[in-house]
């Protein structure tokens, strides 16, 4: 019997208000966006809590989700300033997170902030080996590295099926 694969989920960048609009009026699934602190994407335009909590109404009114980046890798004293924005995103209705660093992972279960995980591209996701970690993590989704070919992601997948651990794939680059 041939699997069914569920359908692919489109997700794309949307670091302001007036980007994630459009991402969802041209059919994204899901936007993700970064906040004024802990995004990687400093000058890709973030959202502060307040602009963060109208985009994701709209994309909830809209049946899309909304994903927050929350991908530096961040200094000892960093960590509750991350984890009071993560509080806060739970409470306004972010979808998921997409962190980078394996101590926010331990910190988000530690304070308690129930909210799906995602691992971003940027955080060693090159083999199924790591994706099964981040798994045991109590990780969702792991953004597979940019860098691997077709074939590595097709192994990737094989290795990982049935572990419960979703996959994502960026198919263009930055523009």
């Amino acid at each position: 019997m041939k699997e069914v694969l569920a359908k692919p989920e489109l997700t794309a960048p949307g670091g302001t208000l007036e980007k994630l609009t459009w991402a969802a009026h041209y059919r994204a699934d899901c936007v993700y966006f970064g906040t004024e602190f802990g995004s990687l994407r400093a000058y890709a335009g973030n959202l502060t809590l307040d602009e963060a909590a109208n985009g994701l109404d709209f994309l909830h009114k809209n049946r899309k989700k909304g994903f927050v980046t929350l991908n530096i890798y961040p200094f000892t004293n960093e960590y509750k300033k991350l984890i009071d924005i993560a509080g806060k995103l739970k409470e306004i209705g972010a979808d998921a997170l997409i962190v980078a660093d394996m101590g926010l992972i331990f910190e988000l279960k530690k304070a308690g902030i129930n909210i799906p995980i995602h691992v971003s591209t940027q955080a060693n996701t090159t083999s199924s080996q790591t994706v099964l970690a981040y798994r045991q993590l109590g990780v969702a989704r792991v953004n597979l590295a940019r860098e691997l070919s077709f074939e590595q992601i097709k192994q990737i997948r094989k290795d990982t099926k049935g572990s419960g651990v979703e996959l994502e794939v960026f198919i263009h680059g930055a523009v």
